[in-house]
């Protein structure tokens, strides 16, 4: 959902002060909790016990279907609780509370012994890897759903079009190697006829930079090629970027796998890149720290589960009085939070923390066609919210509800501050479950 309470804010310097920042290294907090359920796919299944003593790498839950994946513990210590309730992202799960050990003591997988397609999605589906960029499934099960019609295009995004987020473009900066061997990896996995780079800030330096790496894995580096893609928001949405690349439309409800392509992100690559050279599985993912009640703005390494309070006192607030809200994820499309004590999934990848109480309260539409204008799917937000509001769940999905991508730019730009992503969203949802009579 939108975050509603901070539609059409822009903060001015955000990425510049991002731009070239490091990415810094948390201390633990006292207690990781790790929700089962990290996205949208289905609940992970828990394996272990409450007072169990786990290791970094350990396997905490398995998973049960194709939209569910193995997690791991992100630390070595003791699990104290294992309990049914909301993760941060407001959804029904089991959650896992560990209690940090002062050592770590690491687990890692045995080392494949060759790099065949079928040990490779093994090593990808055991790598525990979630893709931030789309739909927070596993990312092994877009590989899988639905199958991959004709492998044609690995489109590896680089950046990314929220403007308070930067952590993909700083990992594809920082990490050049194991994105360049990740994006390899990913284009073994079905032998790709074309992998294609887009990207956007500093996309000059980061080629350069991969371009000088693939040389150095065995790959056909004649398929690998760079593109300069739009800034306008929401279009690393992976329907839009696809449709950008190839000039293949393909429905919102369809996957792009069925027209044989494939979006992965420079964190996939780091993930899939680690799993197999250094046998590490996925447990944790970097944050953009962002915000104008934040001292500093910056990129960190979040560990999956760790309380947000963490990020807090690194980067500081500035006036707690005056905190607002904060949302994880960025501002166009993140979750709104109602409290400080909230923990962070690796299924996101950012921080946005708003001081100044912006005024959310909702008008009446007036009619004014903004919604409709900037839809990048050309829906009519008002329509269906209108919809939403008659519990008219049938008519919505009549007039394409299931289509809308989440993006929140009808509330971004709603003079009347209406909460049209967050019911849209709700409605899509109940379409879901069968509810449109």
């Amino acid at each position: 959902m939108a975050l509603a309470s901070c539609r059409g804010v822009y903060i001015k310097g955000c990425r510049k002060a991002l731009k070239n920042a490091d990415i810094l290294e948390l201390r633990n907090s006292e207690e990781f909790c790790i929700a089962l359920k990290p996205g949208m796919g289905s609940e992970s299944e828990p394996i272990v016990s409450v007072g169990q003593n786990v290791k970094t790498g350990s396997v905490l839950a398995k998973p049960v279907d194709k939209t569910s994946a193995f997690i791991y513990s992100p630390v070595s210590g003791n699990i104290s609780k294992i309990e049914d309730k909301l993760n941060s992202l407001g959804q029904h799960s089991k959650i896992i509370t560990i209690v940090p050990s002062a050592k770590d003591v690491y687990i890692k997988f045995k080392a494949l012994e060759k790099q065949t397609r079928v040990s490779l999605f093994g090593r990808l589906v055991e790598s525990g890897s979630i893709d931030t960029f789309g739909k927070n499934y596993p990312t092994y099960s877009k590989y899988i759903n639905r199958g991959v019609a004709n492998p044609q295009t690995l489109i590896i995004n680089l950046y990314d079009s929220d403007g308070y987020v930067c952590s993909n473009s700083a990992i594809a900066r920082n990490y050049a190697r194991e994105v360049a061997g990740g994006a390899v990896l990913f284009s073994k996995l079905l032998d790709f006829k074309k992998v294609v780079f887009v990207g956007v800030d500093q996309l000059g330096v980061i080629s350069n930079a991969i371009k000088e790496h693939l040389l150095g894995f065995d790959g056909d580096i004649q398929k690998f090629t760079f593109v300069h893609g739009s800034k306008k928001y929401p279009f690393d949405e992976e329907h839009l970027l696809a449709y950008k690349l190839t000039k293949t439309m393909v429905k919102i409800d369809d996957d792009i796998a069925s027209k044989g392509m494939i979006v992965e992100n420079a964190q996939a690559c780091y993930n899939f890149y680690n799993a197999v050279y250094n046998n590490t599985p996925t447990t944790a993912t970097v944050y953009t720290i962002s915000g104008d009640n934040f001292v500093e703005n910056g990129l960190a390494w979040v560990k999956n589960g760790l309380n947000a309070n963490v990020i807090f006192d690194q980067f500081g607030i500035k006036d707690k009085e005056k905190f607002a809200s904060f949302a994880i994820g960025g501002a166009m499309s993140g979750v709104a939070q109602i409290k400080l004590e909230t923990n962070l999934p690796i299924s996101k990848n950012a921080i946005v923390a708003f001081g100044e109480k912006y005024d959310d309260h909702e008008i009446d539409c007036i009619n004014c066609g903004r919604c409709s204008a900037v839809c990048p799917t050309r829906l009519e937000p008002m329509a269906l919210d209108t919809y939403a509001l008659e519990h008219d769940y049938g008519r919505g999905k009549k007039y394409g509800a299931e289509a809308c991508i989440n993006c929140g730019v009808c509330s971004y730009v709603c003079p009347s501050k209406r909460n049209l992503a967050q019911r849209i969203s709700d409605m899509k949802d109940k379409i879901k479950r069968g509810e449109t009579l």
